[in-house]
């Protein structure tokens, strides 16, 4: 019992970590679309816009998986 606490604990603190880490890299809302498309109003031509991920959100993301690939599927439960 007193292992499992410490064991939540520590994740708690670490996701706490994690989270203001995520916050200090990605200041803004964390939205993105990678691939827009519409029917242009006048020509009627479809027309598409592709975006790369930002580098900011690639950074954030980048540390979220690195988080999750260290803990196991009771981390979460």
């Amino acid at each position: 019992m007193e292992v499992r606490k410490y064991s939540v604990e520590t994740e708690v603190r670490a996701t706490n970590r994690l989270f203001k880490t995520a916050f200090n890299i990605c200041t803004r809302q964390a939205l993105h679309a990678q691939t827009l498309g519409f029917v242009h109003p006048s020509t009627q031509k479809e027309c598409y816009f592709t975006s790369p991920l930002p580098e900011d959100l690639d950074t954030m993301l980048n540390k979220w998986r690195v988080y999750i690939e260290g803990t196991n599927n009771d981390t979460f439960n």
